[in-house]
């Protein structure tokens, strides 16, 4: 019984020995780059964002949809202020200005 166990471990270390120069192998990266200006409370935000939305779709009422609909924009305001910052940030290192 332990012969067939070692033939059959023989054969199959052969057969991934070859099989393995043979076929590509890659790791799988982020589909979608990252950015710098992305930070915490940016995802803070957006989180409660998605929640709001959902809260609102599952219940179709007025008060739900003026949260939805403030959280959204609070969202746009939080990132617009990330993304000027990193900018600002970016453009005082390229001069070599102190931040």
């Amino acid at each position: 019984m332990s012969d067939i166990y070692y033939v059959v471990q023989d054969f199959t270390n052969i057969i991934r020995g070859a099989a393995d120069p043979s076929i590509n192998s890659f790791k799988i990266k982020f589909l979608q780059k990252r950015v710098p200006w992305w930070n915490n409370e940016c995802r803070e935000v957006i989180k409660t964002a998605r929640s709001a939305f959902i809260r609102f779709i599952r219940r179709r009422f007025e008060e739900k949809k003026t949260t939805y609909k403030k959280s959204g924009s609070h969202a746009r305001m939080i990132i617009k202020e990330a993304k000027n910052q990193q900018k600002t940030t970016t453009n005082k290192q390229k001069r070599g200005l102190p931040m």
